[in-house]
């Protein structure tokens, strides 16, 4: 249970940190100034359609996590970057589109593989 909150509370938050990051930063032909102004305003208005976008799919990841580690530590760092890269490559192909189309589906692809690596290891920190 434990595994489904913490990819269900940052999994989101880290994956549309990548996103926006990586629409303002290489989406815009914008200088650092103003590419930093464009990822706060990004951020502070927009991170939160991260959660009613991203919490079904950090749900379900971390429910892999949980029953493929149910009773000690199997999943690897391999492991987690694979099942993120293909939970956004599956969440890129439900919306009609395929990835490497557009930056866009290329950030979520990315933002998907970070989050899960991250939650992984967050979650993995306090098994040890």
């Amino acid at each position: 249970m434990f595994t489904m909150l913490v990819f269900a509370a940052l999994g989101p938050a880290i994956g549309g940190l990548v996103v926006i990051a990586t629409l303002v930063f290489l989406g815009f032909n914008v200088t650092t100034h103003d590419a930093s102004v464009w990822f706060l305003s990004a951020t502070i208005w927009g991170l939160w359609l991260a959660y009613p976008i991203g919490a079904f799919p950090a749900l379900l990841v971390g429910g892999i996590f949980a029953v493929v580690d149910y009773d000690r530590q199997r999943s690897t760092l391999l492991a987690a970057a694979f099942v993120g890269l293909m939970a956004g490559v599956v969440w890129v192909l439900s919306m009609g589109h395929s990835p490497g189309d557009s930056l866009m589906s290329n950030a979520i692809v990315a933002g998907s593989g970070i989050a899960t690596v991250c939650c992984w290891w967050l979650r993995r920190r306090r098994a040890s």
